[in-house]
């Protein structure tokens, strides 16, 4: 295998993730106004990565490298990414924020009056880009590539969604009470999404 999530992630990972920002500049014609900046502080943080205006100086995202899948999920890393757009607010073309351990993606947009970070997650939530094992390294970095392009041209054009959450779910369900058959209808259809979702990002399809 070409990489596993034992290997360093700044030696191993990171290299694999700037290669794959880059090429997704360059796939959407950015490269003569975005750049991708290496190990950027911001206060006494430093991002593992950010996509910066060239012209202005200020980021239009920042990007969170983890080895495992299981690290996205981590409410830890995810404060960890949040943090840094707080604390370079002042600096930031638009307040986006990734976790990625290269075979998901994890997108996030801060705002200050969803102030949980699960209220800040994108749709489609956790994107699949591919499995290290029984990967060829080449076309693995191609559909990363094509991955990050696709999210950072969103970005740009601020074209996103938040993702469904639980509260929202709750509040549906709360609003619809008093009719048990919609309420009925409602869960079923929700729950289905839910558990589909969920088979999905652990790679089960039947």
């Amino acid at each position: 295998m070409w990489i596993s999530y034992s290997d360093s992630e700044v030696n191993r990972f990171h290299p694999v993730c700037e290669r794959a920002l880059n090429l997704a500049l360059a796939r959407i014609g950015k490269t003569n106004e975005y750049r991708v900046l290496h190990h950027q502080y911001t206060g006494s943080l430093e991002m593992d990565f950010a996509i910066q205006n060239i012209q202005t100086g200020r980021y239009l995202c920042v990007i969170e490298v983890k080895r495992t899948p299981s690290d996205l999920n981590s409410a830890r890393n995810q404060y960890q990414a949040m943090s840094y757009v707080q604390m370079n607010a002042a600096e930031s073309e638009k307040p986006f924020y990734v976790l990625t351990n290269l075979e998901y993606i994890l997108p996030f947009r801060y705002e200050a009056s969803r102030s949980r970070v699960f209220q800040q997650m994108l749709a489609p939530g956790l994107l699949e880009v591919g499995r290290f094992e029984g990967s060829i390294q080449a076309e693995f970095e191609d559909a990363l590539a094509n991955s990050f392009a696709s999210l950072i041209s969103g970005f740009i054009n601020n074209d996103y969604t938040y993702l469904v959450t639980l509260e929202q779910f709750e509040s549906h369900m709360r609003a619809i009470s008093n009719n048990s058959p919609k309420w009925k209808s409602s869960l079923a259809v929700l729950l289905y999404e839910y558990i589909r979702g969920a088979f999905l990002s652990v790679g089960r399809n039947d």
